[in-house]
């Protein structure tokens, strides 16, 4: 059962709108087009506007080469992140159960 700092941090992530693009453990990068609460463990976000997480992944995806880790896979997204119109956030899901900032600290609300 999420605690009442996970359902308020959710209703302000889902009332935002926010989007990203996501490296997962193995290395591949995808999107989502709704940042959730709840993402998983492993993954590193990087939050975009609503519209632009497909091409920053696209991009991204176009300069890695086969059997990319996560860290070589992040830097790539990184990368686009110089050459794209967008100011990426990274949140990082740890255990405690607080919102995380975009420090990539949690905290409670």
């Amino acid at each position: 059962m999420p605690t009442r700092n996970e359902l308020l941090a959710g209703h302000f992530l889902k009332a935002a709108g926010i989007a990203a693009v996501y490296v997962d453990p193995a290395g591949a990068i995808g999107t989502v087009d709704l940042v959730r609460i709840d993402a998983p463990s492993g993954w590193a976000l990087l939050c975009c506007a609503p519209g632009k997480q497909i091409g920053i992944a696209t991009k991204a995806t176009a300069r890695l080469v086969t059997g990319t880790d996560q860290a070589a896979a992040l830097a790539a997204l990184r990368s686009v992140a110089v050459t794209a119109p967008w100011t990426p956030h990274q949140i990082k899901r740890h255990h405690s159960y607080g919102a995380p900032d975009r420090s990539g600290r949690s905290h409670s609300c």
